[in-house]
C-alpha cells in the first residue's frame, strides 16, 4: 500500500464481465489508503467466466483483503460482507 505498515481489512465488491475482466471495484469499508491500493490490485485481476446454462454472464463477487503486515496478505471471497457504516 501506499502506507508501508498499513494494516487492516479491506472489503470490496467486484462486478466482472463475462469475459472476466473486472469492470467495477466499490468500497464497502475498510481504510482508505488500504481501500486504494486494494482496488487497484483488484482493478487487475482477470476471473474464469462465470457460466449459466453454459454461457459465461457478468457476475459480482465479493472480496476481503487483510492487510498484515509488509509483504502479506490474506483474501477471502465471502458470499456475502456485511456493510458498516
Amino acid at each position: 500500500p501506499d502506507n508501508p505498515g498499513a494494516r487492516g481489512v479491506v472489503a470490496l465488491r467486484a462486478g466482472v464481465d463475462s469475459d472476466g475482466k473486472v469492470r467495477s471495484v466499490k468500497i464497502v469499508n475498510g481504510n482508505r489508503v488500504l481501500a486504494a491500493a486494494a482496488v487497484r490490485a483488484v482493478r487487475q485481476w482477470r476471473y474464469r467466466p462465470y457460466l449459466k446454462d453454459g454461457q459465461p454472464v457478468a457476475t459480482e463477487t465479493n472480496i476481503v483483503i487483510s492487510f498484515i503486515s509488509n509483504d502479506a496478505i490474506s483474501m477471502t471471497f465471502p458470499s456475502s460482507i456485511p456493510v458498516t457504516r
